[in-house]
């Protein structure tokens, strides 16, 4: 089947989505979510399978990050906390500010609590979600998106993942979801109301998710990309650091391993210098402000 027009079909178990554009690369669907274990004999399956790709594209586990001897690699910029107690992070990971912000959350009133998988949970997130159509200098790609969509969006990994309310006199303004390994944890989503932002609804959940995390012994919380200056200051300022992970490329046909050859692969992050990267982001949300 396609979806936007994109491959996705099953191997082994395991979701795979293909990208349509030359060279064709297959990957596991959320692999940070699914760590690969047995890569070459996965690829293998995917030779076997008369998958529509040219290569395949995996990344290690952020708790084994020793590279593999293959030719073609990139890095993945991660930004990735070091867990061990919550009183560790709080007292010598946290930065005074975002400690301070803790704090003041407290006082304001804002209360933190576990919650259900249920419609209550959908419609509060869509209520985070409809308040704005411009996040963080980007398009909000969730606005106005509709309660099915969202609810079917946010099920997975379901069975290892927690959810986290933010409230507020009994006003849901701010959630997070985090999804579980069994060594590591990944912040899928956190998310709070711009108009209680004077309440720092967003550095409690970030607190209370460490607290689940170190509670569960997770080695690590995986918070997206480092990427923009200001969203990686605000992930450094709250104890996450910039991890490099390797991402491997397996060439499938002899049409991918000339295009791995001819480094098709790279992407412009790769290629272009930081500066460069941050001048785009920069004008982007000018224009978006």
């Amino acid at each position: 089947m396609t979806m936007n027009n994109t491959a996705c079909v099953s191997i082994n178990g395991k979701d795979i989505v293909v990208s349509r554009w030359f060279p064709r690369i297959a990957k596991l669907r959320s692999e940070y979510f699914i760590p690969l274990s047995g890569p070459a004999g996965f690829v293998a399956a995917l030779k076997e399978s008369r998958l529509k790709a040219d290569a395949f594209t995996f990344v290690d586990r952020l708790d084994d990050r020793m590279l593999k001897p293959l030719p073609f690699q990139v890095t993945d910029k991660v930004a990735v906390m070091p867990i061990s107690t919550y009183q560790d992070w709080f007292e010598k990971q946290l930065y005074n500010k975002p400690r301070n912000m803790v704090r003041k959350s407290q006082k304001a009133g804002v209360v933190i609590r576990p919650l259900e998988f249920n419609d209550y949970l959908i419609s509060g997130i869509k209520e985070i979600y409809d308040e704005t159509p411009i996040r963080q200098g980007k398009r909000n790609r969730h606005y106005k998106k509709d309660f099915a969509t969202l609810k079917r969006e946010h099920s997975t990994f379901l069975e290892r993942s927690d959810f986290i309310g933010a409230f507020y006199k009994d006003e849901m303004i701010g959630f997070a979801k985090v999804t579980h390994t069994d060594t590591y944890s990944i912040l899928m989503n956190i998310l709070a109301k711009i108009c209680h932002r004077d309440k720092a609804p967003t550095n409690a959940l970030i607190a209370k998710t460490v607290e689940v995390c170190a509670e569960r012994n997770s080695k690590y919380l995986m918070y997206g990309v480092w990427g923009a200056r200001s969203l990686s200051d605000f992930k450094a300022a709250n104890g996450f650091e910039c991890f490099d992970v390797p991402r491997y490329f397996v060439p499938i046909t002899w049409k991918g391993m000339l295009a791995l050859k001819l480094g098709l692969h790279r992407r412009l992050v790769d290629i272009l210098p930081q500066r460069v990267i941050q001048l785009a982001s920069d004008t982007r949300r000018r224009l978006l402000a």
